[in-house]
């Protein structure tokens, strides 16, 4: 006799999917104010068609149904950037620099890699900026500073860490081309989460302050200036301070050539 419990699971799935879609929407349709209160469960259920009592079902936690509903809403609000234009830049410019990473030259190397971060930091800056998803979530996150509430703080705890992982696992992944990795007395974790803030530190001041997007710097192998955006400036600082050579690697772009302004 077959078991119904992988039809279960993606039923559960698909009326989760519906729900959280169906907050967002609501979100969106309600403007960017602070605050997940503007949504309800009851609400979701109503807009979605998903069963009042699948719904009960998918959120009967310790902390209470709304209460998890919208934990799992706030988590959601950064989903549409998890493949967009930072990962997509980040592939191709490893594609159009494959040559040079094949040629293991220490010095062109750290040249691409700085390329990469200057890059694809700027496309990343550029697509948060201008993501409703993202400003719901910002704005649902001032509206919690200085909140008493425990369980209200912890979801926002939950949901920076995960958005910390998914910016350490890209950079992890990608600085490994160049053998480098993490140094081995810092916590992974927190460096993504120190890279998320001030990229978003940066996504927030952008609206009145472009001149941040838009900083000259002679980076180049020529000399000549780029346009650097200040988050892409502080991810090199980072790497510059929390990354070594991978001792697996037999060789590793040698950051020290990145001295000019």
């Amino acid at each position: 006799m077959k078991s119904n419990e992988p039809k279960k699971r993606l039923k559960a799935a698909e009326s989760r999917r519906a729900l959280l879609d169906a907050g967002l929407e609501l979100l969106k349709s309600r403007g960017v104010a602070p605050g997940l209160d503007r949504v309800t469960l009851k609400e979701a259920i109503e807009v979605s068609g998903v069963p009042r009592s699948t719904a009960y079902r998918l959120y009967e936690g310790g902390r209470g149904q709304l209460e998890e509903y919208r934990a799992d809403l706030l988590i959601d609000l950064d989903r549409p950037l998890e493949e967009g234009a930072t990962a997509a830049a980040v592939v191709g410019l490893l594609e159009e620099g494959k040559a040079i990473i094949e040629s293991q030259e220490p010095v062109a190397m750290a040249a691409l890699l700085r390329e990469m971060v200057r890059v694809s930091v700027q496309a990343s800056i550029e697509e948060m900026a201008q993501s409703l998803e993202w400003q719901l979530y910002m704005s649902a996150l001032a509206s919690a500073a200085g909140e008493s509430d425990p369980a209200l703080m912890e979801m926002f705890r939950e949901a920076s860490k995960k958005w910390g992982r998914r910016h350490v696992d890209l950079i992890v992944s990608t600085i490994s081309s160049f053998g480098l990795r993490v140094r081995s007395d810092i916590d992974a974790e927190t460096m993504g989460m120190i890279i998320a803030a001030f990229s978003e530190g940066v996504a927030l001041r952008l609206a009145v302050n472009p001149e941040l997007a838009n900083i000259k710097r002679s980076t180049g192998t020529d000399e000549a200036l780029t346009t650097w955006n200040a988050a892409a400036i502080g991810l090199e600082g980072v790497l510059l301070s929390l990354t070594e050579p991978d001792p697996a690697m037999k060789v590793a772009a040698d950051l020290s050539t990145w001295t000019a302004f």
